[in-house]
């Protein structure tokens, strides 16, 4: 994952890509407040991309954009698949259309 920030140092969106259809190991932590433990484990998944959202076409590529929703919702998340890599732009100030022309300028090399 890269992320990107401003001048003044705040988050401006994020890059991440994988490849699709590979495992990912997540480490997921519980803890039990009343007993005062944790517990941490491993979990491998597959990961593969959840069309969902509204689709969008980049480049002739099928994608789905998620805006985030809230009391004062802004960004979204952009997601496609490009020669079997997923592809994820995330960002909380940008908007749909700044995704899409950031996505459109993403070069394979």
């Amino acid at each position: 994952m890269i992320n990107y920030f401003n001048t003044e140092n705040s988050y401006v969106f994020g890059v991440r890509q994988l490849k699709n259809n590979s495992y990912i190991t997540k480490e997921i932590t519980e803890f039990d407040v009343k007993n005062k433990t944790q517990k941490t484990s491993k979990v491998n998944e597959k990961f593969t991309l959840e069309p969902r959202g509204e689709l969008i076409y980049i480049n002739g590529t099928k994608g789905w954009y998620e805006a985030y929703i809230g009391k004062k919702p802004t960004g979204g998340m952009l997601k496609w698949i490009e020669s079997d890599t997923y592809i994820e732009l995330d960002t909380i100030q940008l908007s749909k259309s700044s995704l899409i022309k950031i996505a459109e300028s993403m070069k394979k090399i």
